[in-house]
């Protein structure tokens, strides 16, 4: 009998090597201290957390939302971050990427047309273009699926429900859906919550490393456009201070940001990896 292999949908924030290469750098010097660790990173998307693992020192586990994502590594199960499935204290040490709270978050219906025929060009001229989901190529070739739209026949949004409902199926939607969350009161409630839990099956003194972003939105002040900086990374550090974790550092680590959308030149430089330990006793 021939199966079919699941098709992973695409994800619109994975890890980007210079936020890995950090993580794994503060992982090794902590198992050269401390011994083997189990990892757990409570948003672990497609399971980029996985390429941490080391054999015999570096174990690491998935918490992910979203079923379709989960099923991309083996190691990684689905499951909420506000209500986790495991023990008090069962993990030495977490690293995980919240969300950050920016239009990645938006969850709107995009209705405009898919603009692939203006992007893909060899020298000036464009080699074809979508047309209602399938790509017409000017030369005669063969129709495709767009690959811009994925045959949506609509413009991409780089955004967490976008990413699922091109490959056809909704995202979760729940209270606790931190990637439909953009930054505000909800956000910052919700990621409380998904913060203490994280917390409670780190055990005490375990290492806690989380890589956040600000971001920049365009609002209107008295009629006129003004560019204001939401300071989530600094709301992060002070989350992780007032439950007694002890910071150990605050590193810029430079990414490449998203270039996509209306505002793809109003980004922050680089992103940040905050090292943290989890409160103990001893520390008090």
């Amino acid at each position: 009998m021939t199966t079919t292999a699941q098709v992973i949908p695409d994800h619109p924030a994975t890890y980007s090597k210079t936020v890995l290469d950090r993580f794994r750098e503060v992982l090794v010097d902590h198992v050269a201290l401390h011994g083997p660790i189990r990892v757990l990173d409570p948003n672990a998307g497609t399971g980029g957390v996985h390429e941490l693992a080391q054999a015999g020192t570096i174990e690491t586990v998935g918490l992910e939302l979203q079923p379709e994502w989960a099923a991309a590594h083996p190691d990684t199960i689905v499951g909420d971050a506000t209500a986790m499935p495991f023990a008090d204290g069962e993990f030495s040490a977490g690293v995980c990427s919240f969300c950050y709270g920016n239009r990645m978050a938006d969850h709107h219906h995009a209705k405009d047309p898919c603009k692939e025929g203006q992007r893909v060009k060899e020298g000036e001229q464009p080699v074809g273009s979508c047309v209602h989901g399938v790509f017409v190529y000017a030369d005669g070739r063969p129709p495709v699926t767009c690959p811009g739209c994925k045959g949506s026949g609509l413009s991409k949004r780089n955004s967490y429900a976008h990413a699922l409902r091109r490959s056809g199926v909704e995202p979760v939607a729940s209270p606790t859906n931190a990637q439909l969350s953009r930054w505000g009161p909800g956000y910052r409630q919700l990621h409380e919550a998904m913060l203490d839990e994280w917390l409670r099956v780190i055990e005490p003194g375990g290492l806690v490393v989380v890589n956040m972003s600000n971001h920049l939105e365009t609002l209107k002040v008295q009629g006129e456009k003004v560019q204001v900086e939401h300071r989530v990374v600094e709301w992060w550090v002070n989350q992780l201070l007032v439950r007694g974790c002890r910071l150990d550092e605050v590193r810029r680590v430079a990414t490449r940001r998203n270039r996509q959308g209306a505002n793809r030149d109003a980004r922050v430089v680089g992103e940040v990896v905050m090292v943290a330990y989890n409160r103990s006793p001893r520390w008090r």
